[in-house]
């Protein structure tokens, strides 16, 4: 399933679907339900805060609580349409929002421009220098650690997100944009 998602000049949410055909995000509730399954995988802390905005809000909430709380995540982590994928068979791309509030909004961090929770500090390190393309052995220098123990870190990101290959950790966490904490100073 390839989806891309935008927010339209409008304000409304939207998905284009890999056949081209474009239509409000909830109108298919096969997209609301992918986008779910992958925040709540990978950043859970995300997932709970759009739940918790969207019980908060005063007003009629538009669909269901699942629909309106994708709906919030996509209007933080997705933008312009921009014709490349988003949700490309379980893997994630999220885009830099332009926003307004960006540096004093309370979630930011949190749904907008979330972090990965289910990595530890060390496999995020790991994943972040292989995705700028660095190899296992120079990880391990960075991290002063043996390149078995690298090794470990990335078999253990592997398993927990059903990967087969080192690639497959690039191509996954590539667009979650892991590699711009180690460009500001991991």
């Amino acid at each position: 399933m390839k989806i891309e998602f935008y927010v339209a000049p409008s304000g409304e949410s939207r998905i284009v679907d890999e056949c081209g055909k474009d239509r409000p995000l909830m109108e298919d509730n096969k997209a609301v339900l992918a986008l779910s399954d992958v925040i709540t995988r990978l950043m859970p802390e995300a997932w709970e805060r759009c739940q918790e905005v969207t019980n908060k809000r005063r007003g009629p909430i538009k669909g269901n609580i699942l629909q309106a709380s994708v709906d919030r995540f996509v209007r933080c982590n997705f933008s312009a349409r921009d014709m490349m994928p988003d949700l490309n068979s379980g893997l994630l791309d999220l885009e830099e929002v332009p926003c307004h509030l960006r540096g004093v909004c309370e979630h930011e961090g949190v749904i907008c421009k979330p972090k990965i929770s289910p990595l530890t500090p060390c496999e995020e390190y790991c994943v972040a220098f292989l995705a700028i393309g660095h190899s296992k052995e120079a990880i391990a220098r960075k991290r002063s650690v043996s390149v078995s123990a690298v090794k470990h870190s990335l078999q253990s990101v592997q398993k927990k997100f059903n990967l087969e290959k080192t690639m497959d950790i690039v191509r996954f966490f590539r667009g979650l944009h892991l590699e711009r904490r180690v460009r500001n100073g991991y």
